[in-house]
């Protein structure tokens, strides 16, 4: 080796370990997801969130942890009407104390809280990029800053507040490509009890309520009469999902398409022989959009939190089956 070449080596390699260094120290930002995801999903907490969507705004209380392995949970309403949802396990409880009516359903959304999660956030890099935003604080705890972009406008952005030693969320948020504020849930207050008894998720009390049991919608065996033709790119079907006709409704047909983060249904049905009349238009709450369309005798409906640009090519990729 040449003095020169060895010399910029000698150089170089003491601030490439120093760089390395601070990566271990602050940690990669799909480290710090990945993190997160696991403490949202396997620890210990209580407190009190508040839910801001669109220009609604709400305080929960929340209460989890882990019975006989099974995650569980209670949200409390501190604001608005007097309601509960309880979730244990792969079944979800609504409850509203005043009208003394439950609601019982199979879980069909796997987060805890109210904003997405990503469950595996490699698989995200291909339409979205991770940034380290720094430190930020709340509900008195320091927690460390990662935001997701998106490289499209095919999805929104997202950006979470993760606490250091625990790894939980603290905060989350989605924003439009401008990078506005759509919907936003943040603690003001958490604690980690050692232990949570089972009591904190009972149903004592609830026992002479009117029960409403939504029957399981069928996921297995099943014909979708809907394929898909020119999707957005990076979206993929996840499940598929027929709930049965009941009365003089027809079975309605619903397929969940994701791209890791971002989560859309389709729904189906056939407009012959509905009660309803079919509904065609769009509406917003939140970052939740819709858009319904008729098409050939089809009542066809897309719902999720994705840009309205999404929603109009998924519900131009439908493919209806011909009479």
């Amino acid at each position: 080796m040449k003095p020169l070449a060895a010399l910029l080596l000698l150089l170089i390699l003491p601030l490439v370990a120093l760089a390395d260094s601070a990566g271990h120290e602050t940690g990669a930002p799909e480290a710090w997801l990945e993190r997160m995801r696991e403490a949202v999903v396997n620890l210990n907490y209580e407190g009190t969130f508040v839910y801001q969507k669109g220009d609604d705004l709400e305080t929960m209380h929340i209460i989890h942890g882990r019975i006989k392995g099974r995650p569980m949970s209670r949200v409390t309403a501190l604001s608005g009407e007097r309601r509960q949802v309880l979730r244990s396990g792969e079944a979800l409880t609504c409850i509203w104390p005043d009208k003394r009516k439950m609601l019982r359903e199979p879980v069909r959304d796997k987060d805890e809280l109210p904003l997405p999660v990503p469950a595996e956030p490699g698989r995200l890099l291909p339409h979205y990029r991770f940034e380290d935003g720094g430190m930020n604080r709340v509900a008195g705890f320091s927690c460390r800053v990662i935001r997701i972009r998106p490289r499209d406008d095919y999805r929104y952005g997202y950006e979470y507040c993760i606490e250091p030693e625990t790894g939980m969320l603290l905060k989350a948020a989605i924003l439009d490509p401008q990078g506005q504020l759509m919907e936003q849930f943040l603690f003001t207050r958490i604690s980690f009890p050692e232990m949570i008894p089972a009591s904190a998720f009972s149903e004592e009390g609830y026992r002479d309520f009117r029960i409403v049991q939504l029957p399981e919608a069928s996921k297995s065996n099943i014909n979708i009469p809907i394929t898909f033709k020119g999707l957005p790119p990076g979206f993929k079907v996840i499940s598929q999902i027929e709930q049965p006709a009941s009365g003089d409704q027809p079975a309605v047909h619903q397929v969940i398409l994701g791209d890791g983060l971002a989560t859309v249904s389709v729904f189906a049905a056939p407009v012959a022989g509905a009660r309803l009349k079919p509904w065609e238009g769009s509406m917003r709450s939140g970052a939740v959009q819709a858009l319904a369309d008729e098409r050939d005798g089809w009542q066809l409906t897309v719902v999720g939190e994705v840009p309205m640009r999404t929603l109009q090519q998924l519900l131009s990729s439908v493919v209806v089956p011909q009479s």
